[in-house]
């Protein structure tokens, strides 16, 4: 692998080289330092069929979403010039996430209490794993020791999808909260001088 592309400097070893789609494809089937992060990219789509039983009009909405700030966040993370702003790439739909909690928190915006720890887990978790990336640890400790498995791009990606784990199960937790009756009495008390008469 060219220097330039070992974005690691303390990861010595274990690189696929340039290659081929074909060559790409077989690497699927050998240990390398990719491994891992193939393999919990590999985990996101079990994840996303969990989706098909949201109501169609929602999945739709959230699959654009999701593709929009993923994709606008891997352009600026593959123009980034330090392991920092290549974390920082992601701050968009963290900073929309901050201020959903924070109306929540305000009681401005609803939700159900159950799925409130899930929601500071999904980016307290995914927070954990970038700092841990961006500051490359543990083979900035013992480096050369970790290049395979364990390295602080393997721990981030395993902590993304625990993560996206937490978004999940908050996320079914106030599909069923909006639901209940409770939602639709708390929406029209909160919205209705008449309901709230009564």
């Amino acid at each position: 692998m060219p220097r330039h592309l070992q974005f690691n400097p303390h990861i010595r070893s274990g690189y696929r080289p340039l290659m081929t789609i074909r060559g790409c494809l077989g690497s699927l089937f050998y240990l390398h330092n990719e491994t891992i992060n193939i393999l919990t990219h590999g985990a996101m789509p079990m994840i996303a069929a969990f989706v098909h039983c949201l109501p169609d009009a929602l999945w739709f909405g959230c699959l654009l979403s999701y593709c929009f700030l993923s994709f606008w966040g891997l352009y600026k993370a593959m123009r980034a010039r330090s392991p920092w702003e290549r974390r920082l790439c992601f701050s968009p739909p963290f900073t929309m996430r901050l201020l959903v909690l924070t109306l929540r928190c305000l009681d401005i915006g609803g939700g159900s209490p159950n799925a409130f720890p899930h929601i500071l887990l999904q980016d307290l978790v995914a927070v954990i794993g970038g700092t841990i990336g961006a500051l490359r640890i543990p083979e900035k400790w013992i480096p050369g020791r970790v290049d395979m498995a364990l390295n602080s791009h393997n721990i981030m990606h395993v902590m993304v999808v625990l993560a996206v784990c937490s978004m999940h199960a908050a996320t079914l937790q106030d599909l069923e909260w909006m639901t209940s009756k409770t939602a639709c009495v708390l929406t029209t008390s909160r919205f209705s001088p008449i309901h709230q008469e009564l």
